[in-house]
């Protein structure tokens, strides 16, 4: 069988090499064939010219780069890249980064078992070497989607397309990769691996990159997104009538003070409700604007 490759790199300079290296290191055991595309987000450092005069290849690996006129963006980049791939014949894609991190390990676990059969298989993500710091700010992000989703999303960009799904998913845009992927209704597959230190040491995902990532995560699960506003709304509105009705019968029925704790639970829940309608609003604008957006890069 014959698999594509999709990494984007940036600036990676020399760590582009060290991770063509790795992946030529890894899959070398495996009797299936490979060809890696990167997809150059039109760097603007020397990585070109560094792969250009870097040479390697074996038996059952091959790479190529496939550079862009303009930057894309991470998620732009693998897009361009999938419709490549979409239009060459292989079996099945696999998306990874190339700053290392992403364990080649995974293909192999993928390709040499049934899970190859699978639609889409996740790596999900095992030990991580990053600081406390970003774990716990890692922790409340699993923490939001939760709330938000219903479910947490522990997988990232790296994952498995068989090519019985190439016609669903080709030609369609996307925020962002993961959160695309685990909305598709097809037969999805999961195979657990720790994840690598940064070929390049320092890690470039910064926690405003997180917030951002977990944004447009989000987006891709729009229809969760506004049901889960529509319950707060109902509750905040429920909040606000039962602090009325109180207030009502304990002036008009039961001829009592109204105490204080009971108009301060009004003006915060109808506060509460006006703040839950002003952002349904906006979350029914983000999501027709992203549903513009989508259909725009899909022409």
């Amino acid at each position: 069988m014959h698999f594509k490759i999709i990494a984007p790199t940036y600036n990676e300079g020399k760590v582009a090499i060290q991770f063509v290296e790795l992946l030529q290191q890894t899959l070398v055991y495996s009797s299936h064939t490979f060809e890696l595309i990167l997809v150059n987000d039109c760097s603007s450092d020397n990585t070109v010219e560094l792969l250009n005069g870097y040479s390697i290849a074996s038996a059952n690996f091959t790479w190529r780069i496939h550079s862009l006129l303009q930057n894309r963006g991470h998620q732009g980049a693998i897009y361009e890249g999938l419709q490549i791939a979409f239009k060459e014949k292989c079996d099945g894609i696999i998306v990874m980064d190339s700053d290392g991190e992403d364990d080649p390990a995974a293909i192999l676990k993928i390709v040499e078992s049934n899970l190859v059969t699978e639609d889409i298989v996740f790596v999900k993500r095992g030990k991580r070497h990053d600081s406390l710091g970003f774990k716990i700010y890692y922790a409340l992000y699993q923490l939001f989607l939760f709330v938000v989703l219903g479910h947490t999303i522990r997988f990232g960009n790296f994952s498995f397309i068989n090519k019985s799904a190439f016609a669903k998913l080709e030609g369609q845009a996307f925020f962002n990769f993961a959160g695309f992927l685990s909305r598709q209704k097809l037969r999805k597959g999961f195979v657990t691996q720790s994840r690598l230190p940064r070929l390049g040491g320092e890690r470039k995902m910064t926690k405003d990159g997180l917030i951002l990532h977990g944004l447009y995560l989000i987006m891709e699960h729009s229809d969760r997104v506004l049901l889960f506003y529509v319950k707060l709304i109902i509750f905040m509105m429920l909040v606000f009538f039962g602090a009325v009705a109180n207030v009502l019968i304990q002036k008009f029925v039961l001829h009592t003070a109204i105490q204080g704790w009971t108009s301060l639970t009004l003006l915060l829940s109808g506060g509460f409700s006006i703040l839950a309608v002003c952002l349904l609003l906006t979350c029914i604008l983000l999501i027709y604007n992203t549903k513009l957006i989508s259909s725009y890069l899909r022409k």
